[in-house]
């Protein structure tokens, strides 16, 4: 995964978007987005997050080969999963799914 500042637009590669983009929001109002740029790593990510208990765990941990950020569950607001154009929005106490 590759964070990337949410104030600051990252580069387009000729247009595309990334196989997968995760987006937190903070109850300080802060945001993180995180991209993987790799479908069938995505793919994996998607069918390893059980939404249900996502929220049951202490800390979320986001990490690649070389790094590995961690956030307080009670710290975080929600998070919008992009994967091919649909987005998966999971706050507490529900997850609700729309459309790009």
């Amino acid at each position: 995964m590759i964070a990337v500042e949410t104030n600051i637009r990252s580069p387009e590669v000729s247009g595309s978007r990334p196989a997968l983009e995760i987006r937190f929001q903070f109850v300080d109002g802060s945001k993180e987005t995180f991209i993987q740029p790799d479908a069938e790593k995505a793919e994996n990510v998607l069918r390893g997050i059980n939404p249900v208990h996502l929220f049951y765990q202490f800390r979320i941990v986001v990490a690649d080969d070389y790094s590995k950020s961690v956030f307080v569950c009670s710290q975080i607001n929600w998070i919008d999963f992009v994967f091919q154009g649909m987005v998966s929005h999971i706050s507490l106490p529900t997850m609700r799914i729309w459309w790009n």
